[in-house]
């Protein structure tokens, strides 16, 4: 079975990424709120990552749930190529802003591109940064636990959830009481 771009959820995860960029104001603010100070570098990746774990998983889940045939291959490919085409057209804004300045467009495009694996800070002299896999964590966690829970209460998934479609049967044509002329 090759894989495919789920669009469904494309859907869903582009309203995982607008929960989770919202949702990161509110833990930021707490600290604050609380009279302790600003949360700071380590603490905002840990939060960020934190939340998206969560999100990612929530999102996974619903989306096994509602169709349990669905592939993690699928769900992955469908992540990525949405990640770089953001990272891409937010690039072109990029360019557009300052068409000379090229070192920010590869900031936004190298780690989408590489599954958040190599994260940019610098390029004179070449500094890079800690990876981000929430996004594809939280969806391999909600996926793997979603499944999990359809096999418990006994219900299938995967190829065994996928849905048979048969056609109609076509009737057949009347038998003739004349033989057929040679």
């Amino acid at each position: 079975m090759r894989s495919h771009i789920d669009f469904d959820a494309a859907l869903w995860f582009v309203v995982a990424f607008i929960a989770t960029a919202f949702g990161i104001l509110p833990l930021l603010a707490l600290p604050m709120a609380l009279g302790v100070g600003r949360v700071g570098d380590v603490g905002f990746l840990a939060v960020q990552g934190a939340l998206s774990v969560v999100v990612y998983s929530v999102t996974a889940a619903l989306l096994v749930r509602a169709r349990p045939w669905r592939r993690l291959v699928d769900l992955v490919l469908t992540l990525y190529l949405l990640a770089l085409l953001g990272a891409v057209l937010m690039g072109v804004v990029r360019f557009v802003a300052n068409p000379v300045a090229l070192l920010p467009i590869a900031k936004e495009v190298i780690p989408a591109a590489t599954f958040g694996l190599v994260q940019v800070n610098s390029f004179a002299p070449l500094k890079l940064e800690f990876p981000d896999v929430a996004q594809y964590v939280g969806l391999a966690v909600g996926f793997a636990v979603e499944r999990w829970w359809l096999r418990r209460a006994g219900k299938p998934v995967g190829a065994e959830a996928r849905p048979v479609i048969e056609p109609w049967p076509l009737r057949k044509p009347p038998a003739s009481d004349t033989p057929a002329k040679s």
